[in-house]
């Protein structure tokens, strides 16, 4: 038996006519005062009203309380017409009038015409949509009190008219696999899914909310090489039951990468070269494996990186990693010293969600590493060899859109030596004199970039108008600054900050500075070629390409965009760049020196597809820097260079 929730709240305010609540704006033919009733705008039928009195179409635990929809604010018309004034719904140029929904409008009641009925109606269902983000929301005048389609008043002997409020509630969860080449009989509901469909935090038979959907979507989204949309649609005939159906959308989940670069230094092969593999679902539980190897030339330079993380409870999720490398003394920034070290390190660290708003999100992270470092000085037959125990702790953030994105950190990192014996000629011995024996960083790294179209057109991108010719992503913008603070510590040149070279100051050589604390500013323009690329319609018009009529390697190919701020298949990207950097040296010794670095450059980067990346960026050093091994003066350039190919 279907179970219908009906209240009504007396005297909540009494509103006696709408000449008493009215507040007059201007305008219209007035008849008695008032601006004369128009039936195309305000309807021809009206109807004397008491009170309203509301009614869910089921009971439901999540229903807002109807006490709370009746002290809903609600804003009319008023018009006049022969028999006196009325109701209707408010439009430029009327008087006004602020009621309630629970008002009680006398013993006679109030006339309201079709478009006040609407009125009220919506105001009820901007609510539940709005600030109580529920979905498939309707409300209407209940079909016992007036046959809506026929405009006839069916109450007899009441002026109370009922408004019927449907809503919708979770009656089954799918997941509906659609990535290409899925087969037939695991495309609804495979075991692997099961995690989404059950790790929601509704049941069935809850109502639904979009603001919880979009969080929850939101969540999985985060996960790389997987996108969820989302569908509802009718799972019975009882009324507003419905499904809700995950639209999963997966590339392939591994991918091998081999990169060419000159990041290296002199003293081992300006050319590094770099070599990974990445698994995103190693087991099938949202677990990512990645390992990376890095050379020069398999010779002087060796470094490779393991890591493998997973949810462990909740949405925590644990990550263990390692590290083992070979450098020399130019690799973290001592280009005057003559050492060649190994590094060994290995970690544990948890992160979870502090707090998410919609696609923002701030996670905590903490963990703790150990290295251990040797070091040879060939210069003066040292070697040191220690390790180092180093809890961290901070918060991460981000934000992505479809136009936007921001990323952000910030981490304290301190040193527990007393755990690992170290002392203090064991830590000189690393190539740095006079270092702490426990110190304290602060770690951080913000990124933002955005495109600028959609931010000159909001209403245009948001609902992509067809009518919005050459309307792009072309236009970016993106800075960057990161680094990090040791608080007056000195530390071992392993923990040092750099700066100079392709990924913080270009226009000058790797890692040609080096300091205790170090900060990096990078500003860029990005113009993307492809995406203002644009054809003739039959008319002559400027208008979209059809991807359908240019194909690679048998499959669609955009040239150019298909539509209104599209995106396209290849890129070429001129870009213009200015970079700053900053190393400070705690408590400087005379030999050492505090170096700042500023270069400006522009450069060019060609992507195909997912599968190749060229990239050259000419930068100009715009502040002399002096080593004594290596010398920068301004005017100097540097041509960086880059390509990865990823299958």
């Amino acid at each position: 038996m279907k179970v219908r929730v009906l209240a009504s709240i007396v005297g909540l305010a009494v509103a006696v006519s709408p000449v008493a609540l009215g507040q007059v704006s201007g305008g219209g033919e007035p008849v008695g005062g008032y601006p004369a009733h128009d039936p195309q705008l305000d309807g021809n039928r009206k109807f004397p009203i008491s009170r309203f009195l509301l009614e869910y179409e089921y009971n439901n635990l999540d229903h807002p309380p109807l006490q709370e929809l009746f002290a809903l604010p609600v804003v009319l018309g008023v018009v006049s017409d022969k028999d006196g004034t009325a109701y209707t719904a408010p439009r430029p140029g009327l008087p006004t009038a602020a009621v309630r929904v629970g008002d009680f409008f006398g013993d006679d009641g109030a006339m309201f015409y079709e478009a006040a009925v609407g009125a009220v109606a919506r105001a009820i269902a901007e609510e539940l949509t709005g600030p109580r983000s529920l979905i498939g929301v309707r409300v209407v005048p209940h079909p016992d009190d007036v046959e809506w389609g026929l405009k006839q008043d069916k109450r007899v002997g009441r002026l109370g008219m009922r408004l019927k409020v449907f809503t919708a509630y979770i009656g089954g969860q799918t997941v509906n696999v659609q990535t290409p080449g899925t087969p037939e009989d695991e495309r609804i509901n495979p075991p692997r899914t099961d995690r989404i469909r059950f790790g929601t935090e509704w049941n069935v038979g809850n109502l639904l909310r979009k603001d919880l959907i979009d969080d929850y979507v939101a969540r999985l989204n985060r996960h790389p090489g997987r996108r969820i949309d989302v569908a509802l649609a009718p799972s019975s005939e009882r009324a507003g039951e419905v499904e809700l159906q995950f639209l999963l959308n997966e590339v392939k989940p591994w991918s091998l990468y081999a990169q060419v670069a000159n990041i290296g230094t002199k003293t081992t092969d300006e050319w590094r070269e770099r070599f990974g593999f990445v698994h995103n679902q190693l087991t099938g539980a949202d677990d990512i494996l990645r390992i990376d190897y890095l050379t020069a030339q398999f010779d002087s330079a060796h470094q490779f990186l393991a890591s493998y993380e997973r949810p462990v409870f909740g949405d925590v999720r644990g990550r263990v990693y390692g590290s083992f490398s070979q450098y020399k003394a130019a690799d973290v920034g001592f280009l005057a010293q003559d050492f060649e070290g190994e590094s060994f390190s290995l970690g544990l660290e948890f992160t979870g969600n502090l707090y998410q708003s919609g696609n923002f999100f701030l996670d905590w992270v903490a963990g703790a590493r150990l290295d251990s470092i040797r070091v040879e000085n060939k210069l003066i037959l040292q070697e040191g060899d220690e390790k180092f125990f180093l809890p961290y702790a901070g918060v991460k953030f981000q934000r992505v859109n479809d136009y936007s994105g921001v990323y952000g950190s910030g981490v304290v990192e301190f040193s527990m030596n007393e755990l690992t014996d170290v002392d203090e000629q064991g830590l000189q011995d690393l190539g740095r004199i006079f270092p702490d024996e426990n110190w304290v960083t602060f770690k951080y790294d913000v990124e933002a970039s955005t495109y600028i179209e959609p931010l000159l057109a909001p209403k245009e991108f948001k609902t992509l108008d067809d009518q919005v010719r050459g309307a792009t992503l072309a236009h970016e913008l993106s800075a960057a600054i990161r680094g990090q603070f040791a608080f007056g510590s000195r530390l071992t040149p392993t923990y040092e900050g750099v700066a100079g070279g392709f990924y913080t100051v270009r226009g000058y050589p790797e890692s040609i500075a080096a300091g205790d604390d170090q900060v990096v500013v990078n500003l860029e323009y990005r113009f993307h070629l492809p995406r203002v690329l644009l054809t003739t319609n039959e008319k002559g018009e400027a208008d979209y390409m059809d991807p359908n009529q240019t194909t690679l390697f048998g499959s669609p190919f955009k040239v150019g965009p298909a539509g209104p701020f599209g995106r396209t298949d290849w890129d070429l990207i001129f870009r213009g760049f200015l970079d700053v950097g900053r190393t400070i040296n705690s408590d400087r010794q005379i030999f050492e020196k505090d170096y700042t670095l500023v270069g400006v450059g522009a450069g060019v980067e060609f992507q195909l597809l997912q599968n190749l990346q060229i990239r050259m960026d000419l930068g100009f050093a715009m502040q002399d820097v002096t080593t004594g091994v290596e010398n920068v003066e301004t005017g100097d350039s540097r041509l960086h260079f880059s390509m990865t190919l990823l299958y």
